[in-house]
């Protein structure tokens, strides 16, 4: 009897404790500030509700509390006719000039009776008879961080658009309503917003993460599309923090990759400040590690913003119709039908393409198509009403040339037999002169193949429902998302990969594969002989961007299938022109080719809608130094972009004095893209 009650005593003790615990960790902050990232926190708070983006702020990388200089990036009015790249090129002539005082005074060269005003700036932060060693690496970590005060602001007033959506969509996946504020980081709630590294729309996703929860190709990037890729950022979101059990890791996670987390927890335990200051990776930059002190401040200015920025207008939410279309649909008949302009139609849609905006390819049947409400508006009769003739049973499949060296523009519509006039403005290409090796074209189609594209759809059902924006997210497609990201969660890291461009060779004698028995009007990119390849298969060089998650999808067969075929281990990368022996049983090598050769022309459509390039400089590789270092953590470029301008040189075996041609990017429009580390 004793015993029994002991043992229900016990029992008692252990649910009691187990409560206070669990109550304990319920009250817990899901969202701690660690000590060793508090200096930071204040610094972006500067960044975002202090400094306008005129103002540049010349730092130490290492210790946000070291600011150098605040420097005029422009004056308003009087620098309006400065162009970008003069802007910041006044901006690198500062930062030079202190990392050479800080040199001088690591050498004990500085003249402390004598200085400058800047070089008593560093003494005044260093002293004179500072750590030669801790000066010497300031030297090197002299950075420039533009404010963001205005933009900020033009953020919260976006925000009213997406934020009771955002709210929705949150607490259907059980997420803190905190984590809304992430978009403030990633592009001020701007969902055109496009880095030159390729990451796209309100969550700034990359086309590798992206494509996890969405729909990327050539008729579609849902990355711009502010609902569903809130829907695709709350399950990136959630998965992290599944697998890694903290906010701050979950939040770092989604800037530097779960796997990279997945390492920094395994060495250093799930406390960010150990992780913090522990952690080293080639990779986990200053980006990474501020990425949560970012999310910290951003939270603080944007939950208290009328006591940092005063009575802020919030925009209201579009109240819009939705339908899905069970045949393909071009604008244009949509636009006369529902009485729309384009760019209106653009505004509700913002995830259909140029080529579908501009009706040369038709809006794929069965994708939600939004529409602005209007009194009375019967969308089942508008419908019915369209042309039969203009329903459309089938795509329209683009076809693609890729220049090879010698081509100019007349030669290949020559080639193609099609004007040259014609070409380049199915093309966009303002300057004849200005194509270059690796261009990818699209071939425009004659008459008679627009004849015969035009077959009216059987089916001419249509679904619709209504929503307002911030009352309903669209669903997805049932998938089975934990699968999706555990297979390709490995393949997000492969951005990194390129190619180079080569000529087209003629095909050997013998070769097999459809690729190579039919000429086609597609530069397919160089083909290889199959050796022992089983009928249907083919050998490809990895070029630009791709992955081979990439062409899984295109041949629409798992990834493991290639890995098998090729003899690759779990998650071991492909690199820049390393042969892959493909093999088509569901899609024809043509159909492969074309899906490929559309993923790099949309890659260049994107890049050259938002940035250009000015100019190019030399890079000259310093020791340990790579392709994706030198273009991801030193100049900010695409590395697509770099093979472009370096088709003769093996980018994969890079050696030290190797010299490369960086192409300088500057924006068309500098409002309205993120702001990148300078």
């Amino acid at each position: 009897m004793t015993q029994k009650t002991n043992l229900n005593r016990s029992s008692f003790i252990l649910f009691f404790l187990l409560l206070i615990s669990n109550f304990a960790n319920a009250q817990k902050d899901p969202f701690p500030l660690p000590s060793a990232i508090k200096n930071n926190v204040e610094f972006w708070k500067k960044i975002y509700a202090v400094y306008p983006s005129s103002k540049v702020l010349i730092h130490d990388i290492d210790d946000l509390s070291i600011i150098y200089e605040v420097a005029n990036l422009y004056t308003p009015g009087v620098d309006d006719d400065w162009s970008y790249r003069m802007q910041w090129r006044k901006i690198e002539d500062i930062k030079r000039e202190y990392r050479s005082i800080l040199q001088r005074l690591a050498g004990g060269e500085l003249n402390a009776q004598q200085a400058t005003e800047r070089e008593r700036r560093v003494l005044n932060i260093f002293g004179s008879t500072g750590n030669k060693e801790r000066v010497r690496r300031a030297a090197y970590n002299v950075r420039g961080q533009q404010g963001l005060r205005d933009r900020f602001v033009q953020g919260l007033q976006r925000s009213g658009l997406y934020r009771a959506a955002i709210e929705a969509t949150f607490l259907e996946h059980g997420l803190p309503e905190e984590l809304m504020m992430l978009p403030h980081v990633e592009s001020s709630f701007n969902y055109q917003a496009y880095s030159k590294l390729g990451a796209a729309g309100m969550w700034q996703f990359t086309r590798s993460t992206g494509r996890l929860y969405l729909d990327i190709n050539y008729e579609v990037d849902d990355r711009l599309d502010p609902i569903r890729s809130t829907e695709a950022a709350a399950k990136l979101l959630k998965h992290n923090y599944d697998v890694l059990g903290s906010w701050p890791l979950a939040i770092t996670a989604y800037n530097h990759g779960l796997n990279g987390m997945k390492r920094a927890k395994a060495l250093h335990g799930d406390d960010f400040n150990d992780v913090y200051t522990d952690y080293k990776s080639r990779i986990f930059g200053f980006a990474s590690r501020n990425f949560y002190a970012e999310f910290l401040a951003a939270l603080e200015v944007a939950s208290n913003h009328e006591k940092y920025f005063g009575k802020v207008a919030f925009h209201e939410p579009v109240d819009f119709m939705t339908f899905e279309s069970q045949a393909y649909l071009t604008v244009n008949s949509l636009l006369e039908q529902f009485d729309l302009d384009l760019e209106e139609f653009r505004e509700f849609n913002p995830a259909l393409r140029p080529p579908v905006l501009n009706s040369q390819r038709r809006i794929p049947r069965g994708y939600p198509i939004r529409l602005p409400r209007k009194p009375g508006m019967d969308m089942q009769a508008l419908f019915a009403s369209i042309d039969p003739g203009l329903k459309y049973e089938e795509q329209v499949k683009s076809e693609f040339y890729q220049v090879r060296r010698g081509d100019n523009l007349a030669s290949i519509a020559r080639r193609l037999r099609v004007s040259q006039t014609r070409l380049a403005e199915f093309n966009n290409v303002s300057n004849s002169h200005r194509i270059y090796a690796g261009q990818v074209l699209r071939v425009p189609p004659t008459d008679a193949q627009l004849l015969a594209s035009a077959q009216p759809a059987k089916k001419t059902e249509v679904a619709s429902r209504e929503a307002v924006v911030p009352m309903a997210i669209a669903e997805a497609p049932a998938k089975s998302d934990v699968e999706r990201v555990e297979e390709s969660v490995n393949l997000i890291e492969q951005e990194r990969i390129l190619t180079l461009d080569v000529p087209v060779p003629a095909p050997p004698s013998g070769t097999s594969g459809t690729a190579q028995e039919k000429p086609l009007p597609v530069v397919v990119g160089r083909t290889e002989e199959a050796v022992e390849a089983p009928p249907h298969s083919e050998w490809i060089l990895v070029e630009a961007e791709e992955t081979l998650g990439h062409y899984a999808t295109w041949l629409e067969v798992p990834t493991q299938r290639l890995r098998e075929l090729n003899g690759l281990r779990y998650a071991e990368e492909i690199h820049i022109g390393q042969r892959i022996r493909l093999a088509f049983q569901k899609v024809s090598s043509e159909e492969f080719h074309r899906r490929r050769l559309e993923f790099q022309r949309s890659l260049e459509e994107d890049f050259y809608s938002t940035y250009r390039v000015d100019t190019t400089q030399t890079h000259i590789v310093a020791r340990g130094q790579n392709i994706w270092m030198i273009c991801n953590d030193i100049y900010q470029v695409p590395m697509w972009l770099v093979v472009k301008y370096n088709t003769d040189r093996d980018l994969n075996r890079l050696n030290k004095g190797d010299q490369l041609v960086i192409p300088v990017v500057s924006p068309i429009n500098p409002t309205t893209v993120p702001t990148e580390p300078q």
